[in-house]
């Protein structure tokens, strides 16, 4: 990922806006999802799958972990 284009991608204005919101801690959560997502398609031998994982999966998938650590 060398520059904001390949981190971004095609990204809506929302979405950006909505990164900017996000906390510190929430930042933290979606580029951890990031890394095992890439590491795990990567250790199947598939690195293209990871690229299936954009802004808006990772931040459903991240809300899905986060409701679930409240209900504990």
């Amino acid at each position: 990922m060398d520059n904001r284009q390949d981190v971004l991608g095609n990204t809506s204005p929302e979405i950006v806006r909505w990164l900017y919101n996000l906390s510190e801690s929430e930042l933290d959560i979606l580029i951890r999802l990031k890394s095992l997502i890439l590491h795990r398609a990567k250790v199947i031998g598939h690195d293209e799958l990871a690229k299936n994982f954009d802004l808006p999966t990772l931040r459903a998938i991240g809300i899905f972990f986060c409701s679930l650590s409240l209900q504990c």
